[in-house]
C-alpha cells in the first residue's frame, strides 16, 4: 500500500443512486441484513472539504455509505475531525491513524516552504516535524547517511532502528499522543515488519545488529505500544507473512490484491464515452487454483487466522471499471467502432467478497484507483456463522456454508450447474435467493441446484470465473421469514 504521497487523489465519484441507499437494502425483507458492513477501505478524498455544491453532494453520499461500515481504513495522514468525526463515531465507525511501520521518505524532509516540498506534506507540519526530529538522531536509523528504495519503498527512504530503546519510547509516545489528539480508535501500520524491507536495508540491519532480528525488535515495539495505548486497536498490513509473535499484539491484519486488482488485467484499446481512444485493462481475477492462485496465496494467512482467532482478517481488493458498450458507435477508417461506458465492476466485487468469505474474512473491493466503482449492497448481508471448519472443494467449484446461506467460487471460466450439499441446507428452507441476479432460484425446491454463468467482459472479449452468494428463504407458520 505504501506509495508516493497521494496529492493526485480526487474525491470518489459516489453515485447519487448508490449514495441514496442510506440504510435501505435492495433485498427482500426475508433476507437477513447485517447491522453494519464489516470493513471498508475508503478513498481519503472523502475527508477533504468539498470545493463545490456538486462535490458536496458527492461527499455527503460517500460519507453516508461510509457510516454503514464498522472498520474504516484509508491511506495517508489525513483524518476526520470535529463534528464529522463525531457523527461517524456515533454511527459505529472505527478509524485509524496512518503510520508506515518501517520508516519515511527522503522527500518528507524537504525544508518547509521550499519549492521542492511536496504540497501534500505541507498539510502535516506536525508529522513532518516528528520525522525531522527522528532524522536528527542518526543512531535511531538503519541507514542514516544514505536513503534507500526497493520492496515497499517506491522512493528513497530512511528506515527505523527498532533495536534502539530510546527510539521505541519516542515513537510510542508520539503515536499515543496522536491517538489522543485525533480521537481515532487505533493505528494502522502499513507494510508492518520485515517482509517489505529492501534487501540492502536487511543487510545493514544484520551488520549493525548481528545478535538481534528486525522482527524481534519490531515485536518488542508493538508490545511497548500496547502497554501505552491500552484498548486502542493495532492494525497490520500483511503481518501474516511475519513471525507469529506479531499476532500477539495486533487486532486486525489486512491483505491486498488477494482476489482482484487494478493491475495485471487483460488489456484492450477502446473508444470510451467522453474520453476518446484509450488503452484500458479489465479488473484482474486471481483464480482459485495454480501456483499464484487464491488458495495458495492465502494459505499462510488462513493458517494464522485459525491459530489467532482474536485477530480480524480483512482483504483489500482493487478494481478497474467494467466497460460495456453504450449502443453508440464512431466511424474509424470506414468501420464502426462501439463506444464503451464505464460501470461499477459488480462481478469483481462479488468475486473478491466470496473469495474472502471462503476463509470467513472481511473484504472490500476498493475503488481507490477507479473512483465510483466499488459500492454494493452485498456487504450488508448477514450470512451468520460458518457451519463448517473450512471451505469445501468440488471439481468445479469451492463452497462454504453459513447459517443463512452459502458462497461459491467457480474454478473455471465456464458455466456451472451446482448441487449444494443437502445436509448443509437448514430445515424449513423453501427457496434460495441469488444475490447477484437479485432473484430467487426458480428451480428450487423442485431441483435443489443453482446455475452460474461465467463472467463476460465485452471490452476484452474475455470470460472470468464467478463468485456468487445464495441466501436461504424459509417458511415458518405459513409465511416467508428469515
Amino acid at each position: 500500500m505504501k506509495s508516493a504521497p497521494f496529492t493526485w487523489l480526487v474525491l470518489a465519484v459516489w453515485s447519487s443512486a448508490l449514495g441514496a441507499w442510506g440504510d435501505v437494502s435492495f433485498y427482500p425483507a426475508n433476507i437477513p441484513a447485517a447491522e453494519k458492513g464489516e470493513f471498508i477501505f475508503f478513498n481519503s478524498g472523502l475527508i477533504d472539504p468539498p470545493a463545490s455544491e456538486e462535490a458536496s453532494k458527492d461527499r455527503n453520499a460517500g460519507v453516508a455509505y461510509l457510516k454503514r461500515f464498522r472498520i474504516c481504513l484509508t491511506n495517508g495522514y489525513k483524518n476526520f475531525e470535529g463534528t464529522n468525526l463525531d457523527e461517524l463515531h456515533q454511527a459505529g465507525c472505527e478509524f485509524f491513524i496512518y503510520r508506515w511501520f518501517n520508516g519515511y521518505y527522503e522527500k518528507e524532509l524537504v525544508r518547509e516552504g521550499s519549492a521542492d516540498q511536496d504540497p501534500y506534506y505541507r498539510l502535516f507540519p506536525k508529522m513532518i516535524g516528528l520525522l525531522r526530529e527522528i532524522h536528527g538522531r542518526p543512531e535511531w536509523l538503519v541507514n542514516p547517511a544514505t536513503p534507500m528504495q526497493g520492496a515497499g519503498a517506491v522512493h528513497p527512504a530512511y528506515f527505523f532502528d527498532y533495536a534502539e530503546p530510546e527510539f521505541r519510547r519516542f515513537f510510542v509516545a508520539s503515536i499515543k499522543s496522536d491517538l489522543e489528539e485525533s480521537r481515532y480508535d487505533g493505528v494502522f501500520f502499513d507494510y508492518i515488519g520485515s517482509w517489505a524491507l529492501p534487501d540492502e536495508v536487511k543487510k545493514r540491519w544484520t551488520d549493525k545488529h548481528p545478535d538481534k532480528t528486525y522482527d524481534d525488535c519490531g515485536v518488542l515495539f508493538l508490545r511497548e505500544l500496547r502497554m501505552a495505548i491500552g484498548a486502542k486497536k493495532i492494525f497490520g498490513n500483511q503481518a501474516y507473512r511475519l513471525p507469529e509473535a506479531y499476532y500477539d499484539w495486533i487486532d486486525y491484519d489486512v491483505s491486498e490484491s488477494n482476489a482482484t486488482s487494478f493491475m495485471w488485467g487483460t488489456e484492450a484499446r477502446l473508444h470510451l464515452q467522453n474520453a476518446g481512444d484509450e488503452l484500458v485493462r479489465d479488473t484482474f481475477y486471481r483464480p482459485w487454483d495454480g501456483l499464484n492462485g487464491y488458495k495458495r496465496t492465502s494459505a499462510s494467512r488462513r493458517e494464522r487466522a485459525v491459530k489467532y482467532p482474536h485477530v480480524k482478517i480483512c482483504d483489500i481488493n482493487y478494481l478497474q471499471p467494467r466497460r460495456v458498450p453504450t449502443g453508440k458507435s464512431i466511424d474509424v477508417g470506414g468501420q464502426p467502432r462501439p463506444f464503451f461506458g464505464e460501470r461499477p465492476d459488480r462481478p469483481a466485487i462479488f468475486y473478491s467478497y466470496v473469495a474472502a468469505k471462503l476463509d470467513n474474512a472481511a473484504a472490500f473491493a476498493s475503488d481507490w484507483y477507479a473512483p465510483g466503482t466499488a459500492e454494493d449492497d452485498v456487504y450488508f448481508l448477514d450470512l451468520g456463522r460458518p457451519v463448517q471448519a473450512s471451505f469445501v472443494e468440488t471439481p468445479a467449484a469451492v463452497v462454504r456454508y453459513y447459517d443463512n446461506g452459502f458462497v461459491l467460487l467457480t474454478r473455471s471460466n465456464g458455466p456451472l450447474i451446482f448441487q449444494p450439499d443437502p445436509s448443509m441446507i437448514p430445515a424449513g428452507t423453501t427457496g434460495v435467493w441469488d444475490v447477484f441476479e437479485g432473484i430467487p432460484v426458480r428451480t428450487w425446491p423442485t431441483k435443489q441446484q443453482v446455475v452460474i454463468e461465467p463472467v463476460w467482459y465485452p471490452s476484452t472479449q474475455s470470460y472470468y470465473p464467478s463468485g456468487r452468494v445464495f441466501m436461504y428463504l424459509r417458511e415458518i407458520q405459513g409465511r416467508i421469514t428469515n
